[in-house]
């Protein structure tokens, strides 16, 4: 076979010709095949760098916003039934406060007696708490409009009925003769800290002032603030 290249004609058999065809497909396909298995390791390269870490970098910490370590929060169960508008069992943190429950229930009714309701107690236990209005808590002659009960115990049902035992005729809970369940019927002071302030009683003698109730272990300075108004040693 003639073959004309770069203006000279050359002579070229059958066999070497078709050894050169094979060569040049063998050598294209080669190439195309590269290509491709170059393409597809780049791309799985980057899809798999994206889907190993999808957690925000901060630019001051090196560690994954998504790998933070938390320790668990604790939760707590609380029934609210009453003068709320979506009375029902609720999930919440250890420590919330009351006035966030009833948001979860919907806010109080029209008719809830909302003045003599303590929003700022702190929910430390699983609980029922039931709102009252003011036409219930003016019939059962209660100081709160709010029913702590847990384990079938009323709570602060109790504190209100021992109150001229356990007071001064003030209304405020003495605590140097008050019991653990009248303790936590104070906002803030759930059953571990009135256990603490009933046995500092028991090893140091009664409170000589209200302010020495700071001296109990876990209860500071904003903790008697929020009391001191409830307590007397009287």
């Amino acid at each position: 076979m003639n073959i004309k290249i770069f203006g000279r004609i050359m002579f070229i058999s059958v066999k070497n010709m078709a050894l050169i065809c094979l060569a040049v497909i063998s050598l294209a396909a080669f190439l195309f095949f590269k290509n491709v298995g170059k393409r597809s390791s780049e791309e799985s390269l980057y899809t798999g760098s994206a889907s190993l870490d999808t957690g925000d970098y901060s630019e001051d910490t090196a560690t994954p916003a998504g790998h933070t370590e938390y320790a668990p929060r604790e939760t707590v169960a609380v029934y609210i039934v009453g003068a709320v508008n979506r009375p029902d069992i609720y999930y919440v943190e250890k420590g919330i406060l009351l006035h966030e429950v009833i948001d979860l229930a919907g806010g109080l009714c029209e008719n809830a007696d909302r003045d003599n309701i303590n929003l700022a107690i702190r929910i430390e236990y699983d609980v029922m708490l039931k709102i009252l209005t003011s036409a219930q808590r003016e019939k059962q002659e209660r100081k709160s409009a709010l029913v702590i009960i847990r384990d079938n115990s009323e709570i602060n049902g109790e504190a209100e009925k021992d109150i001229k035992q356990t007071g001064s005729g003030t209304g405020k809970i003495n605590i140097n003769n008050a019991t653990k369940e009248q303790l936590m019927s104070l906002p803030g002071i759930g059953e571990v800290k009135a256990e603490s302030i009933v046995k500092y009683r028991e090893t140091n003698g009664a409170f000589k002032r209200a302010e020495d109730i700071m001296n109990v272990s876990g209860i500071k300075e904003a903790g008697y603030e929020s009391i001191k108004d409830l307590i007397t040693v009287d």
